[in-house]
């Protein structure tokens, strides 16, 4: 059960990358988000540290909550190393996904 959970885990997100992906349009683009991150070897998440239940930063420097599990979980499930960039509720958008190179947002 837990493995099918990552696997649908797993296709939401690259629905959600193609979302923070280019603005150029399809036959110009080369390489998509999902190829960037998979090529890069490392998974960037947008995640707010003060969220609790959801997403905490603890006095370890490490997160705990759901979308820290599941960006772990996916980040796994890809093969690819986790970075989480601290981001705050005001600029959690699709534009801060955009300006900050970041493929996921967490919400």
């Amino acid at each position: 059960m837990k493995k099918i959970l990552t696997i649908v885990l797993a296709l939401t997100m690259i629905l959600a990358l193609a979302a923070c992906g280019s603005t150029a349009s399809p036959a110009a683009e080369t390489t998509s988000t999902l190829d960037t991150v998979l090529s890069s070897g490392k998974l960037r998440v947008a995640i707010i540290p003060d969220n609790p239940g959801w997403s905490v930063l603890g006095s370890d420097n490490e997160y705990t909550g759901y979308d820290a599990d599941i960006a772990r979980s996916l980040a796994d499930a890809l093969g690819v190393k986790l970075e989480f960039v601290n981001t705050d509720a005001f600029s959690f958008s699709f534009t801060a996904c955009r300006l900050a190179s970041n493929p996921i947002l967490w919400s």
